[in-house]
């Protein structure tokens, strides 16, 4: 059976983090999303938030971020929930760090001392911040889909090739023969 909520009973506020990206090469569009956990299957959408053409590194770690900054202005203390190795590698492993994460891994790091936050990673079956990625993934291909269908052209009956008419001519003029022959 699946674990629901996480139940650690640090008496922190459990806020799920993830990080998506949608589109093709070149053309990304990230989102971050940070997730409060309030005894429903849901969760409360803390923020859900564009932040334009990023990795989902990137997207992943201001997702942690905006929960960091959310602790700090309700001055509360927060169990960070993510899904992404890399943070918790970054954080608490000694992972090796690529240049373009380190301003990312840095403020992180820094909003943590001050909230005296704890982050830890949970497969993405147990991540609520997932499950409402999953939900827009979802509603954006369909929506993709109805787009799609409206800027088809109606389909009228099909139009028949020339082989076809020469075809039916040729039917035609062999029974107006026979006709004219039984007459």
């Amino acid at each position: 059976m699946k674990k629901l909520f996480h139940d650690c009973h640090c008496g922190r506020l459990h806020m799920y983090c993830d990080g998506q990206v949608f589109g093709k090469s070149g053309a990304w569009d990230g989102y971050a999303t940070v997730v409060i956990e309030n005894g429903t299957l849901d969760g409360e959408l803390h923020a859900y938030r564009s932040i334009g053409n990023r990795t989902v590194n990137e997207c992943e770690y201001t997702a942690v971020i905006l929960a960091l900054e959310y602790a700090m202005t309700r001055r509360e203390h927060v169990h960070i929930i993510t899904d992404s190795l890399l943070i918790q590698g970054h954080l608490r492993d000694g992972y090796k760090c690529k240049v373009t994460l380190v301003p990312y891994r840095d403020k992180v790091a820094r909003l943590m001392r001050e909230t005296e936050a704890v982050v830890e990673w949970m497969g993405r079956d147990f991540n609520l911040a997932g499950w409402s990625n999953e939900r827009v993934l979802l509603e954006r291909a369909r929506d993709k889909r109805e787009r799609e269908r409206a800027q088809r052209p109606v389909r009228h009956r099909r139009q028949r090739s020339t082989k076809e008419q020469q075809v039916e001519r040729r039917l035609m003029a062999r029974a107006e023969r026979y006709e004219d022959a039984a007459v």
